[in-house]
């Protein structure tokens, strides 16, 4: 396996799967690490990557595939249905799959998939912001032209969130992050004309990446026990980390 394979495998399975991915391939680690590397380099890094159909579709087809074959997939169902509303597929649409499972593979693999979805899409509820409520996802305007963005997300016991926010007179911002005890990730892309000023939820030992690079000195305006304000920057698209330190 090269580590092209796993490297590109790995950033779609967090994409798509989030911490549960972290939790996947920790479970096999003690009794079949090979099988968590073919999970991450063949099926996402071959497979899921193949340019034929587009990530989502994918998605969306493996549910209906785990669907089908019955109740003995719940556990990896249920995390595909979170996958599938994670790449952008709704409740409405999803539960149009099982439906249509009934015909196909019969009705009790239908009704089983639907308990399985009615979990999936409680603990959605419970764990994700889906709207694009600015305070959700900790975005202000610093100005009464709405010409410079204020990023500042809060995590507190949610795991992720992810919306858009329109911008007065036009353009959108779109920006999503995730959480877990060693990472956080933050995406915000703003449109061009616009400035942003990114705050990040991290202690002071804690490593801040922007766009794959560490962040230095002369880029942080104020950092905190519990927060780093970042430089103003130019509208893009942006990638923040924060890896905790233990």
């Amino acid at each position: 396996m090269t580590d092209e394979r796993r490297d590109r495998g790995w950033a779609l399975l967090q994409s798509i799967h989030n911490v549960v991915a972290d939790k996947t391939v920790e479970s096999l680690s003690g009794v079949a690490p090979d099988l968590g590397e073919m999970i991450v380099s063949f099926a996402y890094g071959d497979v899921m990557t193949r340019p034929g159909l587009d990530v989502r579709t994918r998605q969306i087809c493996t549910v209906a595939m785990l669907a089908a074959m019955g109740g003995h997939t719940a556990p990896e169902l249920k995390a595909h249905i979170r996958g599938a509303l994670q790449v952008g597929w709704t409740k409405e649409e999803i539960s149009e799959v099982l439906i249509q499972t009934a015909v196909y593979a019969g009705f009790p693999a239908a009704i089983n998939a639907s308990a399985v979805a009615k979990k999936a899409y409680a603990d959605w509820d419970e764990e994700h912001v889906t709207d694009s409520d600015a305070d959700a996802l900790g975005i202000s305007f610093m100005d009464c032209g709405f010409t410079q963005v204020r990023v500042a997300p809060h995590p507190g016991d949610l795991r992720w969130a992810k919306g858009l926010v329109p911008i007065p007179g036009g353009g959108d911002i779109v920006c999503s992050w995730q959480s877990n005890a060693k990472h956080f990730v933050l995406d915000v892309s703003i449109p061009t004309g616009v400035l942003l000023q990114a705050v990040l939820p991290c202690g002071l030992s804690d490593e801040l990446i922007v766009d794959g690079e560490s962040v230095t000195i002369d880029q942080i305006v104020k950092r905190t026990a519990t927060e780093a304000e970042l430089c103003v920057m130019p509208g893009s698209g942006y990638r923040f980390e924060v890896l905790r330190k233990e």
